[in-house]
This record gives structure tokens, C-alpha cells and sequence, in this order.
């Protein structure tokens, strides 16, 4: 992929306004081909895993304040995405006023073993592995273990002497490289080509040579090889930055070495610093920079839409599966990940990043909706939250005018982009929402004012859509719940307070009874 094309990847996927398309009706049913009683967990008929129950959650839209209609139409315009080959399958859960309001699952997550769509189903996160990175280094933050303004040559000294690319050929930089610009996108570090592309541009040709030895590091058995973070940000170093740091906003491997100088502020590995700090406490037990090979069954595959051109015909797309499709091989599976841990989501031409599961990841987005707690356990202070999601372009620039994508109205925090009030923010955004996606087609909101976070998977690289089309439905199903809700003369405020639950998605609201919402297997 150029960089070309992971600008509108991402940009879309939190910019673009849902297309609402006319669709066949589908008749919905739970894993085991059985008309579906309920709006949460479906599943096509055909997708039928053996020897497992089925997730039986309870969603309470009344109580999130979600019409259920609204809802099933968004359900319905994802569905036909899969009927239509355009995806596997889709995981859609909206948690709004801390209940769980809803949950579908739809399609496959593995079509080659037919493996069915279910909230553990393990995915990849690629980018939204830069979310954990950040609350992470949030943490250290509140530990006075490293500031924003710091250098980053303080903690990796390769960075001490950046060269910059100009017009008029290299020059030394003139500015010192923060960590406020590794996180901002401001850094001048770019992106290489993804997937195994060629490079689209000269930006991204600078970074092929690095990408291969990355690649080389599964194996490290060539003096090539970059088989270490450290080893990799040292290599990183020499190449140039695309523009001087804090002048303008470009996508690029920024996490990436966030993710060593947390390694060396802790003296611990990446991975277990957000095990400890982050992942453990959340009881996100799915969630690391590998799948254990007993976990195989929960795998997700990864697809990508190819077009094939024959004699000057188009054919039609079709889904094509880019991870190897056996335990054995496939390059998530414990023993073949790389041994660099890509804070930023990928390093090398394929693999790279975390993964994780619905069910996990949404209590990480529950934590970051509630000012950093969730169910007793506090993972970050509430100002420290409020830092990560706001919009901190301007303090790494000095200037008003820069923009995520270069999209107006839409900044950046340590988390994602965050909109903020501009008279030509997109009309499908809201101020203060702030969110981020993945190269997986996987993405999330937080939307703080009206109390949700939502979260979709598809599976498919570079899919735009998916959560244009659930963000699109959430909003018309609050709109649609307060019209009814108003025209019976009722108002809609807080019902009520949190409760704890030991199990399962754990979190739920609840007044004057107990709002079930656990999942069992």
C-alpha cells in the first residue's frame, strides 16, 4: 500500500459520512442456523462451529438509550456487506451510559474453516495498537518516568543527529525531535509500503530496505536482520525525516519508537510493560503481540478486496485471504511472530502490532470513557485521560491551522483524531469524539458528550466503511429513542449507577435492579 493510500484509509475511516445503500432483507440467526430472538449475537446459517455454545448477552438498548430500530437498520446495511462478498463477516457492540446496548455478529471469521464471527473472536489490530501504546505511556507519565517535551535522544541516542530531506538535498535538523511529536505525527518519520506493495513514493521508498531486514528478523539467521526494537529505532534514525520536526502532520512509524523509549524508561520489554500496566488490569485476557497456538480456533483470518483484470475486462472483486490460513504457518501464531514489537501497529511488510477481541477491547474503551476506571480498578488518572484525548497538535506545531489528514476540525490527541469545533468540521462528526482505526478494518469511537463508545471489525484491509455505518446508526438511534421517548412525554437522563461484575464484559448500568450484561460460553 502507498502512503497515498493509507492517507485515505485512515482519514476516511473517521471522517467519511456512511452511504446508505438499498439492501436485501436477511433473515437473522444465531450460530446454530435458528431464528435469531434477539438483536445481539447472529450469525449466518452457514457459519456453524462445532462443540461450542452459544454467547448468550443480554442487550438493553432502552436502558443505552439506542432505538432498536435504527439499530437493526444499521445491522441490516452491514449484513449485506457480507452477503454481498464485500466482507467475512462484522462484529458491531455499542456501549452507551455504561450499558451494553448492542452486540451483533455476523458472517465468518475464518471462511476457509468456516469459522463463525463471536465477540472473542481474536483480530488484528495493526494501528489500534498505537491506542494501548499511548495509555501506556500515559502511565508513565503520571510516574514522572518522561515528559512530552522531552527529546527523544535522551532516551535513544541514535536520534541525536537527524538529517532532513529539502529540496536543495539533506541538512542537519533544525529542531529537536520530542516525544510529543512521535505521538502527534508531527515528527517528520513517514511510513514505508504495507502488505508487501511496492513503494507508491519517494517517502516511502526510504523505508524498503528497513522493511526487508524487519522481515529478516523473523528468522534472525542473516547479519541483516533487525531482529530487536532497539536495534530497529537505531536503524530508523539514519533515515531521514520528510519535513523538520513540529512543522506539519504526516502518518508514519511515530509509536513505533514510543514503544522503545518506554522500554527503556521501565527497563522492561514492550510487551510486558502493557501487560502489567494496561492489558492485565483490564483483564483483557486476549490481547498481546501474539495468538498461543491453543487459541487457533478463535483466530480471525485477514482479507483484502482484489480486483482481477483480464484482456481488459474487470472482473468483479473478490475477498482474498492474506494471512497463511494453517496454525503452522500463519505469521501471528507464537514462534512465527516477528521478534520486534511494533508499538505503531507494522514494521515489516505484513505483521506487526497487537491483537485482540471485541470483548476485550471494548473494556479498554469503557476504561478510557470513564476517566480512566473501570469496574474498581484504575488504569490512568482522570486528567491524565483528558491530556490523551485532546487535541495536542497545536502545542506540538505552535500553529492552529494543523489538522489530521488535513482535515478541518479534526486534530489529534495521544489516542487518535479528536474533532473540535470548526465552522468546516465533516457534518458526521461531532466535537469532542475522538477515535481511531485500524489496517484490518478494525475501528472504534468514544463520543464522551453522549456517553458511547462503539466498535467494529470486518477483517478486510483498508475497509472505509464499516464504522461509517455504525457511527451513522448509533447517532440515528439516539436521535430516534429521544423523538419517541419525547413524544410520550418522557425525558431520558442518568438512570442510574455502574455496577461491578466479576465476569464476562463486566461493566453494565443499573437504578433500581441489576442490569444482567455478562457472557457466557
Amino acid at each position: 500500500m502507498c502512503f497515498c493510500q493509507a492517507r485515505k484509509f485512515v482519514g476516511r475511516l473517521k471522517l467519511g459520512k456512511a452511504t446508505v445503500r438499498k439492501h436485501p432483507k436477511v433473515q437473522h440467526r444465531d450460530w446454530r442456523g435458528q431464528p435469531s430472538r434477539s438483536l445481539c449475537s447472529k450469525v449466518r446459517r452457514v457459519a456453524t462451529p462445532a462443540r461450542y455454545s452459544d454467547w448468550r448477552v443480554d442487550c438493553r438498548p432502552d436502558a443505552a438509550g439506542l432505538d432498536p430500530e435504527a439499530m437493526k437498520e444499521a445491522d441490516a446495511l452491514l449484513h449485506h456487506k457480507v452477503v454481498s462478498g464485500e466482507i467475512p463477516g462484522v462484529i458491531s457492540m455499542v456501549f452507551r451510559h455504561g450499558v451494553l446496548g448492542h452486540l451483533d455478529c455476523f458472517g465468518f471469521a475464518d471462511v476457509e474453516r468456516q469459522v463463525a464471527m463471536r465477540p472473542d473472536t481474536i483480530v488484528r489490530l495493526y494501528s489500534m495498537t498505537k491506542c494501548i501504546v499511548s495509555v501506556t505511556l500515559g502511565t508513565c507519565l503520571e510516574e514522572g518516568l518522561l515528559d512530552l517535551d522531552d527529546e527523544v535522544s535522551k532516551y535513544i541516542p541514535a536520534f541525536a543527529a537527524l538529517k532532513v530531506s529539502t529540496e536543495e538535498g539533506l541538512v542537519a535538523a533544525q529542531r529537536p525531535l520530542t516525544v510529543l511529536h512521535l505521538l502527534t505525527h508531527t515528527s517528520g518519520i513517514g511510513y514505508g509500503p504495507m502488505l508487501g506493495e511496492e513503494p507508491g513514493c519517494e517517502g516511502e521508498e526510504r523505508y524498503k530496505e528497513l522493511i526487508l531486514r524487519a522481515g529478516l528478523g523473523r528468522k534472525c539467521k542473516s547479519s541483516e536482520a533487525v531482529c530487536t526494537l532497539e536495534n530497529w529505532c537505531d536503524e530508523l534514525a539514519k533515515i531521514p525525516l520528510q519535513h523538520e520536526p513540529g512543522t506539519q502532520w504526516l502518518y508514519g512509524y511515530g509509536h513505533d519508537v514510543v514503544g522503545r523509549i518506554i522500554e527503556v524508561v521501565t527497563g522492561k520489554r514492550l510487551d510486558i510493560v502493557i501487560r502489567d500496566r494496561v492489558t492485565a488490569p483490564l483483564n483483557m485476557v486476549d490481547t498481546g503481540f501474539e495468538i498461543p497456538a491453543a487459541k487457533w480456533s478463535r483466530a480471525a483470518g485477514m482479507y483484502r478486496l482484489h480486483t482481477e483484470e483480464s484482456e481488459g475486462c474487470v472482473a468483479p472483486k473478490k475477498l482474498v485471504r492474506i494471512d497463511a490460513p494453517t496454525v503452522g504457518s500463519n505469521e501471528w501464531i507464537s514462534g512465527n511472530t516477528s521478534p520486534i514489537f511494533a508499538g505503531g501497529g507494522s514494521v515489516d511488510a505484513m505483521t506487526g502490532g497487537m491483537v485482540s477481541t471485541a470483548k476485550d477491547y471494548s473494556r479498554f474503551l469503557l476504561m478510557l470513557l470513564q476517566k480512566g476506571e473501570l469496574d474498581g480498578t484504575r488504569v490512568l488518572r482522570s486528567e491524565t485521560v483528558d491530556l490523551l484525548r485532546s487535541n495536542l497538535l497545536p502545542r506540538a506545531t505552535g500553529r492552529e491551522d494543523v489538522w489530521t489528514f488535513d482535515s478541518p476540525g479534526v486534530g489529534l490527541g495521544l489516542l487518535g483524531s479528536v474533532s473540535v469545533d470548526h465552522p468546516d468540521l465533516d457534518e458526521a462528526l461531532r466535537p469532542g469524539e475522538y477515535g481511531w482505526g485500524g489496517m484490518a478494518g478494525t475501528a472504534w469511537t468514544n463520543d464522551p458528550h453522549e456517553d458511547f463508545m462503539l466498535l467494529s471489525f470486518s477483517l478486510v484491509a483498508f475497509d472505509l466503511s464499516t464504522e461509517e455505518v455504525l457511527r451513522a446508526g448509533v447517532r440515528k438511534s439516539i436521535a430516534d429513542f429521544r423523538k419517541c421517548q419525547e413524544s410520550k412525554g418522557v425525558g431520558f437522563a442518568t438512570l442510574g449507577r455502574l455496577h461491578h461484575f466479576p465476569k464476562g464484559l463486566q461493566t453494565c448500568w443499573a437504578a433500581d435492579e441489576v442490569i444482567p450484561c455478562t457472557v457466557q460460553a
